[in-house]
């Protein structure tokens, strides 16, 4: 898969936990992200943009920052 900029919106993050699910907009998947890969602080229905890699558990979403 391509590593290009993406954007989405958080449909859930978990700030106890340290992860949760970006909605990306250009293909209507749920992508995982973790706390590890944010760049900026996320919460709940914010706009993001981010890079999607992919590793022997699925999809996840990598580089993440808040617009």
């Amino acid at each position: 898969m391509p590593s290009t900029t993406q954007k989405g919106i958080v449909r859930f993050y978990h700030q106890d936990r340290g992860f949760g699910y970006i909605y990306v907009h250009s293909t209507g998947e749920e992508i995982y992200v973790k706390a590890n890969q944010l760049i900026t602080p996320i919460h709940d229905k914010d706009i993001v943009c981010f890079t999607i890699s992919e590793n022997k558990q699925g999809l996840f979403a990598q580089s993440v920052s808040k617009i």
